[in-house]
């Protein structure tokens, strides 16, 4: 999937019991999450695709847990053709 594609991508981050953080968009396709160490997070992304006839496409969702400190960086990946017709 090409960023043309695409209106920009929407990164969420939820726990069990609620909407997570909010994710801060830095340079390029780079967003910045504060977790905290007593929730676990799924983290995903979401882009409203240009093509006439499909709504978005969306990367798989990544699991983190806030207190493994090893975590520093996660890469979400649309997959190729996401904003194709099917």
């Amino acid at each position: 999937m090409r960023v043309a594609d695409t209106y920009g991508a929407f990164v969420t981050a939820t726990t069990a019991d609620s909407l997570g953080p909010y994710a801060h968009k830095m340079a390029g396709d780079t967003y910045t999450l504060n977790l905290l160490p007593d929730a676990t997070y799924r983290i995903r992304a979401t882009a409203s695709c240009k093509q006439p006839g499909v709504i978005a496409a969306t990367t798989d969702t990544i699991v983190v847990d806030g207190s493994d400190e090893s975590v520093a960086r996660v890469t979400l990946t649309f997959a190729l053709g996401g904003c194709q017709p099917k």
